[in-house]
């Protein structure tokens, strides 16, 4: 009796497993392919997204190693243009290229970094390219920071492109500009005081940069002393009268008896 039912159940357990079995054939067959698929796909996703990642994070890199690289303002602006997904490299690139530009505009030449090449003077032509390029610079900075940056965060490098804004301007003489720039650059500094107290200096000596400096008349100037070629020369006699006079010792103060012998 107890063999029959031991045979019984075990019948029915292979019965279960074949029913088993072929309800997951079936399942595959008609249905499992296709959540196979979305598992594949979703594997595929995550590893592809990984990958992108990592040649983005390459792609950074290297951006900051071009623009340590850079040695003209024309390799900064090719930099800013191959970084633009990349806005903090941008906005210091452009920020470079201005001060940059600016530099060749206070010294009068365009810098050359190869050496043993001339440095090339400004003309009138090519002093207003400068200007025209770098305050375009100085634009895109404050463009850049002004779409990325959010609050105030973004006073670092606002408040530097607008004071080279302003000094553009001055080399333009266009002095109402410039101050437009200056008090745009007061209310962009917001907490922080030390850009604060570089944009105010800079605001209060613009009135003298534009009065100009003043001159003191000629007739203030000192005249220099013209010495007669025929004149005798009196310096023997200047010397001799600052000598000092050798005093004997009997005329001095206080002075200690000298012994004579006798006979002497």
């Amino acid at each position: 009796m107890a063999d029959k039912t031991r045979l019984s159940q075990v019948q029915s357990t292979d019965l279960s497993e074949s029913r088993l079995n072929e309800d997951l054939v079936y399942w595959l067959k008609t249905k499992g392919s296709n959540y196979l698929l979305v598992v594949l796909l979703a594997v595929c996703a995550f590893l592809g997204w990984n990958l992108w990642r990592e040649k983005q994070a390459d792609a950074v890199k290297l951006g900051w190693t071009d623009l340590g690289e850079a040695l003209t303002p024309e390799d900064l602006e090719a930099v800013a243009k191959a970084q633009a997904h990349v806005p903090q490299i941008a906005m210091l690139a452009y920020l470079s290229a201005g001060d940059m530009r600016l530099q060749q505009l206070q010294s009068g030449f365009l810098t050359r970094p190869v050496e043993g090449q001339p440095q090339q003077p400004l003309d009138e032509a090519s002093r207003k390219v400068v200007q025209d390029a770098a305050d375009d610079d100085y634009a895109r900075v404050v463009d850049l920071a002004s779409k990325v940056a959010q609050g105030g965060s973004s006073a670092p490098v606002i408040v530097p492109a607008l004071i080279g804004r302003a000094a553009v301007a001055e080399s333009r003489g266009d002095f109402a500009q410039a101050r437009a720039m200056l008090e745009q650059a007061t209310t962009a500094t917001g907490a922080y005081a030390p850009l604060a107290k570089v944009t105010a200096a800079r605001l209060a000596s613009l009135h003298s940069v534009e009065r100009g400096l003043a001159l003191p008349p000629k007739a203030a100037l000192p005249v220099k002393a013209v010495v007669d070629p025929v004149a005798p020369d009196t310096t023997g006699d200047i010397l001799r009268s600052l000598e000092m006079p050798v005093t004997a010792p009997s005329a001095v103060p206080n002075a200690a008896p000298v012994a004579v012998p006798p006979g002497g």
